[in-house]
């Protein structure tokens, strides 16, 4: 506040991550990496919500208790804080959580990343297995749009599609599924996440066409190129058409 020009500034250079998905399990576990960018150390405090937006969690003494906001130890400029966010927020370990994370920086050059695994333990050693990275967004620079390159098809591996909600109202959200080819399959509509909640849903609940052990036929025949394209079920033997590959999505 500056007394003789008689203004206030309400407004600093400061930073919001969100990390959209944490798990917390016996075998499971989720670290937490943040890089401070600027010169200046950086302040900065987690918050841990759980998948209904609350903040009510199983913890390490057996109780079930509301999450306070941690605030992290002061890193330096050009330092890095990692650590397991169970050691952080003191999470039970023998229960499964389920949630996501916000982080605010009172430094804007702050950036991170997440890693959630699984850990396979026998008597001589152990190992992780089903190691994924998590992407930080920065707020409010928010996704609205994104595309999933591709979606593993396994029966015995289901796909989980996890969608979360740092608003304080409802959002609602559309999923449009394209084939091989570029064409349009089935658009999913009319779903919709609660305030600050996250839903995780497998990919046999939005979608009910399932590709797996389909070919796709496409190039044309006897040296004729074509842009149609079509798939072919051993299990049926039955050739369908999927679209027109010149065609504008």
């Amino acid at each position: 506040m500056n007394t003789v020009s008689n203004e206030l500034d309400l407004l600093v250079d400061a930073t919001m991550l969100r990390v959209p998905e944490f798990i917390n399990d016996r075998d499971q576990f989720t670290g937490i990496t943040l890089i401070n960018l600027s010169d200046s150390y950086a302040n900065m405090t987690l918050t841990a919500l759980n998948a209904s937006g609350g903040k009510i969690f199983q913890l390490s003494d057996g109780t079930s208790n509301p999450v306070n906001p941690v605030i992290l130890p002061p890193l330096a400029p050009n330092a890095q804080f990692s650590m397991d966010l169970s050691q952080i927020i003191n999470l039970n370990d023998n229960v499964f959580s389920l949630g996501h994370l916000e982080i605010s920086s009172d430094q804007s050059a702050v950036v991170g990343f997440a890693i959630t695994g699984k850990i396979r333990a026998t008597y001589l050693e152990s190992r992780i297995s089903g190691l994924d990275g998590i992407s930080l967004y920065r707020f409010p620079e928010r996704l609205y749009d994104w595309i999933a390159p591709d979606v593993p098809e396994e029966e015995s591996i289901p796909s989980l599609f996890v969608f979360t909600n740092s608003n304080y109202n409802s959002t609602d959200y559309q999923i449009i599924r394209y084939g091989r080819d570029g064409s349009l399959l089935e658009a999913n509509t009319g779903d919709e996440t609660g305030a600050s909640s996250m839903d995780t849903l497998e990919k046999t609940e939005l979608f009910t066409d399932s590709l797996i052990s389909q070919v796709l036929i496409t190039g044309g025949r006897n040296a004729i190129s074509s842009f149609r394209a079509e798939t072919y079920s051993p299990d049926n033997k039955v050739f369908s058409g999927t679209g027109n590959m010149g065609e504008r999505r």
